[in-house]
């Protein structure tokens, strides 16, 4: 990317349509899942393209009413982009994204490899994410399993504890959660209530 890209704001459908067509598995980018998000937290979604002469970039942004834009805050949400990018690469993007669309970028997640977050001075702070591949099926994960482990999911299940997609009713309790995790591990990923 470079200099000369262009910013198009699209619309939710055509979104839907190429998190499709890039075969993104995230369901933290689904238009389902931001409208969840958005509803809950007073939030608007929108959607865009950052194209140069090389490769296109996909952003889906949650948009607060004082203008502060962050990347989708529960799961790895943000910029997909065929190759990865330099870290000033990245600041440029958010410089020109932010001079295009007029909304202060708080934090970006670069999907999946860096999460930038700009400080009240300007600068701009990275953290890294690994990725764990779950190639194998839950009956593989679960063979494989310290006895430990497959111990305590036994004893989890006879206890009652019911593992399933949260719904829009969910979202609430789950951020309560993810607070407080965030604040017992010292998460600078806390966004966007804080």
């Amino acid at each position: 990317l470079t200099y000369n890209m262009v910013i198009t704001e699209i619309s939710e459908d055509k979104w839907k349509h190429l998190m499709k067509r890039v075969g993104s598995k995230n369901y933290f980018l689904s238009p389902e899942w931001l409208r969840v998000v958005a509803d809950n937290f007073n939030l608007t979604n929108h959607y865009y393209i950052i194209e140069d002469r090389k490769r296109p970039c996909y952003i889906a942004l949650q948009v607060s009413n004082t203008g502060e834009a962050y990347a989708p805050f529960i799961g790895y949400g943000g910029i997909l982009c065929t190759e990865s990018i330099s870290f000033s690469l990245i600041e440029k993007i958010i410089h020109i994204f932010e001079q295009t669309t007029k909304y202060k970028l708080i934090r970006m997640k670069f999907s999946p490899f860096a999460n930038i977050v700009q400080e009240p001075n300007n600068t701009f702070t990275r953290t890294t994410a690994a990725i764990l591949p779950l190639s194998k099926t839950l009956e593989e994960q679960k063979r494989n399993f310290h006895k430990k482990t497959r111990n305590e999911v036994r004893y989890a299940y006879k206890h009652g504890v019911i593992v399933r997609p949260i719904t829009k009713n969910d979202v609430q309790n789950f951020y309560s959660l993810y607070k407080e995790t965030m604040k017992r591990v010292k998460s600078m990923y806390l966004t966007p209530l804080t």
